[in-house]
């Protein structure tokens, strides 16, 4: 018999021994559940990168997941997302219907089964999933359902119930450019034209998101016959159907939605063949997303309908400088300067190859860039003295090459946006990074989609300030007294004169200039301009720096700069009004 202690003593050891069996037991129970969620975050980090090594990587992370813990519903929606991307979309019914067991009033997991019914062209089904799960909720993939129910309706004659589902595809996506269109067309058959004439406001003046490009692929597609019905109706003009297509292949070229960019222009030019600005845009899709030999093709049968397309003539040449052919790109560049001769861009491309292949015109192209673009020489010129009598001061403008961007804007800039509709007419305008054509590097785009008239309204303008970092707020540059300075740049604008491009320094005429400078319209090109100007005040001043659109189209700045000029005695002072040049003029 043991003794008291003893006893204590092996219970003791036993209940140690059963707690950690019992831990062990825990840990065997809940490991499953941790690989689960290990793989889970695996495929999901590689589901986010969206090339095809790492989307199949991606299944076979979340394939494990599932396997692992069959009730985990992220991982099966994680996983029908990734067999959709793929194509896939039976497998993805496979993968996300056991989810419905496991949370059947989930509402993601519903709007994922809805973009799985539309994949799999179950419209029928995709409207049923959705109202059945009351979500109520933007949905891509029930918009589609929705409008290619609309089009069975109306294919079958019955136009009320077409008319209800193109209203529920509005719900599912607001803003939906054809179901806009396909409203505003039955109404007029109905003879509502007080209805008629509200969709066609709304089409007329659309907002981002009714001309981005859809995230699902059947609404690209709609949105690509909407566009084109749109342009022959004469609700959009001709002009603003190539503006809101170059916003698309600017904003939307890369991953998925690239793809459906190329859906909408393909659709765009299945109604219009001949378009050949569309054709454009198309080989700046694939030459944006780095395809060379799709973009090499597209350019040259943009060349095939017009061979005057300089703009194309200029990206071929880019396309074979960015495959290492430089022959084949300088001839394109020089077939592009013949056409162009004023484009600092074309004339910068040429140079660059031509110094590389030792071509012996190099100084001489060298020389005339120079002349077009050297600051020195241009004040010099301006103030009619010998280049060596002018020196130029540091610039006093950080990130005028827009090199830096934070969330969606450039380092040291900030947005100006008098196009609200009060007390300046309404626009919509968008501003960003362009990579592809910008003379160093990157350079500040802003794009004018539309912009109201009413005459009882100031015009509307949108553009950018240089802005102060640190004291978060518009930065004012100090001006000595009777001091010149030189504010120079590099730009293009496909707008008219007066509609385009502006530069604003003050709201006094004695120091610099007053109010916006206006600057010509250049097309495609690059110019370059230069102002110069002295604070004439009599007293210290400031100057703030705003650069900005004043209508619809594309217009860009680059390379911008303010310096103050150190000049001849004789000169100081005697400087009565501001002096402009523009290259190309």
């Amino acid at each position: 018999m043991l003794r008291p202690e003893a006893a204590r003593m092996r219970l003791n050891r036993l209940w140690w021994i059963a707690l950690a069996l019992g831990v062990l037991g825990l840990v065997a129970l809940s490991l499953p559940y941790a690989l689960s969620a290990h793989y889970l975050e695996k495929g999901s980090v590689r589901l986010v990168q969206g090339d095809p090594p790492a989307l199949h990587a991606a299944v076979e992370d979340l394939e494990r997941a599932v396997a692992l813990d069959g009730r985990n519903v992220q991982a099966r929606r994680q996983l029908a997302r990734a067999y959709l991307i793929l194509a896939q979309p039976q497998s993805a019914l496979a993968a996300l219907q056991p989810a419905l067991d496991v949370a059947p009033k989930n509402p993601l997991v519903s709007l994922e089964l809805v973009d799985v019914y539309t994949a799999l062209g179950q419209a029928e089904a995709a409207v049923q999933t959705y109202e059945a799960g009351g979500l109520g909720m933007p949905s891509a993939a029930a918009a589609a359902a929705y409008l290619q129910r609309a089009e069975e309706r109306r294919q079958a004659g019955d136009r009320i119930a077409a008319v209800e589902l193109w209203r529920k595809a509005l719900v599912a996506d607001p803003g939906n450019l054809y179901a806009l269109w396909q409203l505003r067309q039955a109404a007029r058959v109905a003879g509502d034209d007080a209805t008629a004439a509200h969709y066609e406001e709304q089409l007329r003046y659309s907002d981002l998101r009714s001309v981005a490009v859809p995230s699902h692929v059947q609404l690209a597609e709609y949105q690509g016959r909407a566009m084109a019905q749109l342009a022959e109706a004469g609700i959009w003009t001709d002009e603003t159907l190539h503006n809101i297509a170059s916003y698309q292949v600017w904003q939307f070229a890369q991953g998925e939605v690239g793809r459906h960019t190329e859906r909408v222009l393909q659709a765009l030019l299945w109604d219009r063949p001949g378009d050949i600005d569309l054709r454009f845009y198309l080989a700046e899709l694939y030459h944006r997303r780095g395809e060379w030999e799709q973009a090499e093709a597209a350019y040259r049968a943009v060349l095939e309908r017009d061979a005057a397309y300089a703009q194309a003539m200029l990206r071929l040449g880019m396309v074979f400088q960015a495959r290492g052919r430089l022959a084949e790109a300088a001839d394109w560049y020089a077939r592009y300067r013949a056409l162009a001769p004023d484009d600092l861009l074309g004339l910068e491309r040429l140079v660059e190859v031509h110094e590389v292949l030792g071509a012996p015109d190099t100084t001489a192209l060298r020389e005339q860039l120079r002349d077009r673009s050297d600051d020195r020489r241009i004040a010099a010129q301006l103030l009619g003295v010998p280049a060596d009598a002018v020196q130029l001061g540091e610039n006093l403008v950080r990130n005028g090459d827009f090199e830096s961007w934070l969330s969606g804007r450039p380092e040291w800039w900030s947005v100006s946006n008098m196009a609200t509709g009060d007390p300046w007419n309404e626009g919509l305008f968008i501003g960003g990074r362009e990579e592809l054509d910008a003379p160093d590097g990157s350079a500040m785009r802003i794009q004018g989609m539309w912009l109201r008239q009413e005459p009882d309204k100031e015009p509307g303008r949108w553009g950018y300030w240089y802005f102060d970092e640190r004291s978060r707020r518009i930065a004012t540059l100090p001006l000595e007294p009777d001091g010149v300075y030189l504010i120079s740049f590099d730009y293009r604008s496909d707008a008219e004169e007066g509609q385009g491009a502006a530069v604003y320094v003050s709201d006094r005429e004695e120091v610099l200039w007053r109010g916006d400078r206006r600057l010509p319209k250049t097309g495609y090109a690059w110019r370059h301009f230069v102002a110069v100007a002295a604070n004439r005040s009599g007293a210290e001043a400031t100057m703030r720096l705003l650069l900005r659109h004043w209508g619809s189209g594309v217009m860009a700045f680059d390379r911008v700069r303010v310096s103050r000029l150190e000049l001849p005695g004789e000169l100081r002072g005697a400087l009565d009004t501001a002096r402009f040049w523009s290259s190309g003029l």
